[in-house]
């Protein structure tokens, strides 16, 4: 926006020396332009954002607002070439008993920054999760999922939620659980009673191992809940495929046993031999 002089020296009324006032104690670059757009009053904030002294700004044209009541995101040039964001904010006021408005610029480099830092993080949390091969699930404290990863969805689309209309985003998992039918009814009814404990605090942790078969294979999982620390209540609902270690201690079970049964019949046989 250009800014042209045409500087003239008046007394501001009572009024306006109250808004000189707020204006100058305030962390807001606040500025007056009369009806023609130039440059009434600037306090000490506009005066850093704009990078000119008050003495500069009073009488040049700074320009007329667009939009009135709402919020415009504009970008203000620095010396160094760069642009500093800014929200600007307007609205008609009498300055000198003559129409003019009120220009409110609030710098939104630090938000900025911080939002920036807030999404880049969320992205890291987002690519810990996706990397994990446990379906994971977090519940806001009223069941509601709010996050899922990659494992979980995927899963999720393929043994029967393709839209992911009970497993997905949005859904209230503790609902689902509660709508269990047939042979899970009463797992899920479990899965219920340990999800509200642990968000009671009631307990630590909460674990289950479950079947869950495809047509393919045997499959077991166990589900594991642990409550989600921070600001917020929460829950964090995992469910690791498990099948193989099933696998693995039935095949080890197996073998213990027979060679029990192996022991046994050597001692039958030994005692034989003594007689």
């Amino acid at each position: 926006m250009a800014i042209t002089s045409n500087h003239t020296s008046t007394i501001p009324s009572e009024g306006d020396s109250r808004l000189q006032a707020v204006a100058n104690t305030s962390t807001d670059g606040m500025l007056v332009v009369d009806a023609d757009g130039r440059v009434c009053f600037a306090n000490p904030v506009a005066e850093v954002l704009l990078c000119r002294g008050a003495q500069d700004l009073v009488g040049r044209l700074f320009g007329l607002p667009m939009m009135l009541g709402e919020v415009a995101e504009v970008g203000l040039l620095q010396p160094n070439g760069h642009l500093l964001s800014a929200e600007m904010r307007t609205t008609r006021i009498l300055w000198q008993d003559s129409p003019g408005y009120l220009i409110v610029l609030r710098d939104m480099t630090e938000r900025r920054r911080i939002q920036e830092a807030l999404r880049d993080a969320e992205g890291f949390s987002r690519a810990i999760l996706n990397a994990l091969s446990h379906h994971i699930a977090v519940l806001d404290e009223h069941g509601v999922i709010v996050l899922v990863n990659d494992a979980w969805r995927q899963f999720a689309v393929e043994n029967g939620d393709p839209q992911l209309l009970t497993t997905g985003v949005g859904a209230n998992y503790f609902e689902v659980c509660a709508r269990a039918q047939g042979v899970y009814a009463d797992e899920a009814s479990d899965v219920l009673s340990g999800m509200r404990c642990v968000l009671e605090g009631n307990l630590p942790s909460f674990e289950l191992e479950y079947p869950c078969n495809s047509p393919q294979e045997e499959r077991w999982y166990q589900l594991r809940v642990v409550p989600l620390h921070g600001p917020r209540r929460g829950l964090v609902i995992s469910h690791t495929n498990i099948t193989d270690q099933r696998r693995q201690a039935r095949i080890a079970a197996d073998a213990e046993a027979l060679r029990e049964q192996l022991q046994s019949r050597e001692r039958e046989i030994q005692a034989l031999s003594v007689i």
